[in-house]
């Protein structure tokens, strides 16, 4: 319970397993802040459809291990949100994302698959497992083959 207080009060930042507190910044160095500002640009650019893991590392295969270096320490700090083992977004376009689907809820009552991919244009590859994480993150919960919302 204090932890969620700390939270709801904006002292706290908590992420699955990780606890930070919410001014909590890494600070990195020439290169590697030069490959973060990129990476964080390529899943702001991309928007709803970021590119695979596997294929950003593709991109930066001559610093493949920076990049995952790099990828880790912003998934730590929240900038990066990992949906699954292949999925990521940058944490203002899941935000967004979150309030639209929100609202979606809220004018429709619940959600099914076909309403989100109406609302955002995504294929079912992204949808599900957007849906799933929404539900993780207990802003919905699923009631037979749609989603009602939990939060208020």
């Amino acid at each position: 319970m204090a932890v969620r207080d700390m939270e709801k009060r904006g002292d706290i930042v908590a992420e699955r397993e990780n606890i930070r507190l919410s001014g909590h910044h890494v600070d990195l160095k020439g290169e590697l802040e030069d490959l973060r500002s990129k990476i964080a640009q390529a899943y702001i650019d991309a928007g709803l459809a970021p590119p695979s893991i596997k294929g950003l590392m593709e991109r930066y295969a001559g610093q493949k291990g920076l990049a995952e270096s790099v990828i880790n320490v912003m998934l730590k700090e929240g900038s990066l949100v990992k949906i699954n083992e292949e999925l990521y977004f940058h944490k203002d376009v899941l935000a967004m994302l979150r309030e639209d689907y929100k609202n979606l809820l809220v004018r429709d009552g619940k959600a099914t698959p076909a309403s989100l991919k109406e609302l955002t244009g995504l294929s079912r590859k992204f949808i599900i497992p957007l849906m799933e994480y929404f539900d993780i993150t207990k802003l919905t919960i699923r009631a037979g083959d749609h989603r009602i919302l939990r939060e208020k």
